[in-house]
Protein backbone atom coordinates (compact mmCIF):
# COMPACT_ATOMS: atom_id res chain seq x y z
CA UNK A 1 0.00 0.00 0.00
CA UNK A 2 1.00 3.51 -0.73
CA UNK A 3 0.56 6.64 0.68
CA UNK A 4 -0.92 9.48 -1.19
CA UNK A 5 0.35 13.22 -0.85
CA UNK A 6 -2.58 14.75 0.30
CA UNK A 7 -4.15 14.90 3.76
CA UNK A 8 -6.98 16.27 5.45
CA UNK A 9 -8.26 17.19 8.55
CA UNK A 10 -11.13 15.37 9.81
CA UNK A 11 -13.81 14.52 12.33
CA UNK A 12 -12.66 10.55 13.62
CA UNK A 13 -15.38 8.48 14.93
CA UNK A 14 -14.18 5.38 16.77
CA UNK A 15 -16.17 2.32 16.33
CA UNK A 16 -16.72 -0.57 18.85
CA UNK A 17 -16.62 -4.07 17.49
CA UNK A 18 -17.47 -3.08 13.60
CA UNK A 19 -14.89 -2.59 10.61
CA UNK A 20 -16.19 -0.43 7.76
CA UNK A 21 -14.34 -1.39 4.94
CA UNK A 22 -14.60 0.49 1.16
CA UNK A 23 -17.28 0.22 -1.29
CA UNK A 24 -19.54 -0.97 1.52
CA UNK A 25 -22.75 0.32 3.32
CA UNK A 26 -22.82 0.32 7.18
CA UNK A 27 -25.15 1.11 9.75
CA UNK A 28 -24.66 1.30 13.37
CA UNK A 29 -25.55 3.67 16.12
CA UNK A 30 -23.82 6.03 17.62
CA UNK A 31 -24.30 7.02 21.41
CA UNK A 32 -21.10 8.95 22.69
CA UNK A 33 -20.78 12.59 23.37
CA UNK A 34 -17.80 12.38 21.51
CA UNK A 35 -18.92 10.61 18.34
CA UNK A 36 -22.16 12.73 18.40
CA UNK A 37 -20.20 16.15 17.94
CA UNK A 38 -17.80 14.24 15.45
CA UNK A 39 -20.84 12.97 13.36
CA UNK A 40 -22.10 16.66 14.02
CA UNK A 41 -18.90 18.32 12.44
CA UNK A 42 -19.00 15.84 9.80
CA UNK A 43 -22.29 16.98 8.35
CA UNK A 44 -21.97 20.37 9.15
CA UNK A 45 -18.86 20.19 6.66
CA UNK A 46 -19.13 17.94 3.60
CA UNK A 47 -20.35 14.83 5.42
CA UNK A 48 -17.40 13.15 5.33
CA UNK A 49 -16.09 11.30 8.22
CA UNK A 50 -13.55 9.21 9.15
CA UNK A 51 -14.10 6.20 11.12
CA UNK A 52 -11.75 3.70 12.44
CA UNK A 53 -12.25 0.79 14.98
CA UNK A 54 -10.76 0.65 18.60
CA UNK A 55 -8.87 -2.34 19.99
CA UNK A 56 -10.09 -2.26 23.31
CA UNK A 57 -13.75 -2.70 22.95
CA UNK A 58 -14.50 -1.04 26.64
CA UNK A 59 -12.58 2.22 26.59
CA UNK A 60 -14.77 5.37 26.75
CA UNK A 61 -12.31 7.58 25.59
CA UNK A 62 -9.71 5.77 23.50
CA UNK A 63 -6.40 7.10 22.93
CA UNK A 64 -3.78 6.90 19.93
CA UNK A 65 -2.99 3.88 21.26
CA UNK A 66 -6.03 2.23 21.66
CA UNK A 67 -7.13 3.04 18.05
CA UNK A 68 -6.14 1.03 14.83
CA UNK A 69 -4.11 3.17 12.45
CA UNK A 70 -5.94 2.27 9.09
CA UNK A 71 -9.58 3.01 8.94
CA UNK A 72 -12.28 4.33 6.68
CA UNK A 73 -12.98 7.30 4.95
CA UNK A 74 -16.60 7.45 4.59
CA UNK A 75 -19.69 9.50 3.00
CA UNK A 76 -22.79 9.82 5.58
CA UNK A 77 -26.08 8.92 3.70
CA UNK A 78 -28.27 8.73 6.78
CA UNK A 79 -28.39 10.23 10.13
CA UNK A 80 -32.06 9.13 12.38
CA UNK A 81 -32.09 10.54 15.98
CA UNK A 82 -33.61 7.69 18.08
CA UNK A 83 -33.68 9.55 21.62
CA UNK A 84 -31.43 12.31 23.25
CA UNK A 85 -28.33 9.89 23.64
CA UNK A 86 -28.76 7.75 20.98
CA UNK A 87 -27.98 8.21 16.66
CA UNK A 88 -28.39 5.62 14.12
CA UNK A 89 -26.42 6.37 11.11
CA UNK A 90 -25.96 4.54 7.66
CA UNK A 91 -22.71 5.39 5.61
CA UNK A 92 -20.83 4.56 2.62
CA UNK A 93 -17.30 3.51 2.57
CA UNK A 94 -15.32 5.35 -0.20
CA UNK A 95 -11.31 4.17 0.90
CA UNK A 96 -9.00 3.10 3.12
CA UNK A 97 -7.10 5.67 4.58
CA UNK A 98 -4.57 6.05 7.89
CA UNK A 99 -4.60 8.81 10.41
CA UNK A 100 -2.06 11.00 12.07
CA UNK A 101 -2.18 13.48 14.94
CA UNK A 102 -4.56 12.65 16.34
CA UNK A 103 -6.41 15.26 18.20
CA UNK A 104 -8.78 14.97 21.59
CA UNK A 105 -10.79 18.16 21.09
CA UNK A 106 -13.08 19.32 23.26
CA UNK A 107 -15.76 18.53 21.51
CA UNK A 108 -14.86 15.45 19.57
CA UNK A 109 -11.53 13.61 18.13
CA UNK A 110 -10.34 15.12 14.97
CA UNK A 111 -6.93 13.71 12.67
CA UNK A 112 -5.18 14.38 9.53
CA UNK A 113 -6.08 11.36 7.23
CA UNK A 114 -4.01 10.62 4.57
CA UNK A 115 -5.64 7.88 1.44
CA UNK A 116 -3.87 4.78 1.01
CA UNK A 117 -3.26 3.61 -2.70
CA UNK A 118 -3.52 -0.42 -3.00
CA UNK A 119 -0.91 -1.49 -5.54
CA UNK A 120 -2.21 -3.34 -8.45
CA UNK A 121 -2.14 -7.05 -9.13
CA UNK A 122 0.34 -7.30 -12.15
CA UNK A 123 0.31 -10.92 -12.27
CA UNK A 124 -3.43 -12.46 -11.86
CA UNK A 125 -2.57 -16.02 -12.39
CA UNK A 126 -0.07 -16.24 -9.30
CA UNK A 127 -2.92 -14.39 -7.29
CA UNK A 128 -5.30 -17.29 -8.61
CA UNK A 129 -3.20 -19.63 -7.26
CA UNK A 130 -2.34 -18.21 -4.04
CA UNK A 131 -6.29 -17.96 -3.04
CA UNK A 132 -6.63 -21.90 -4.54
CA UNK A 133 -3.84 -22.80 -2.09
CA UNK A 134 -5.46 -20.96 0.87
Amino acid sequence: MLLEQNTNRMPLLALRGLVVFPRTVASFDVARPKSINALKAAMDSNRMLFVVTQKDFYAEEPNAKQLYSIGCVVRIKQVLKVSDNLTKVLVEGLYRAEYSNLTNGVSHYSADVTKLVSKTITNRQVYKESLLRR
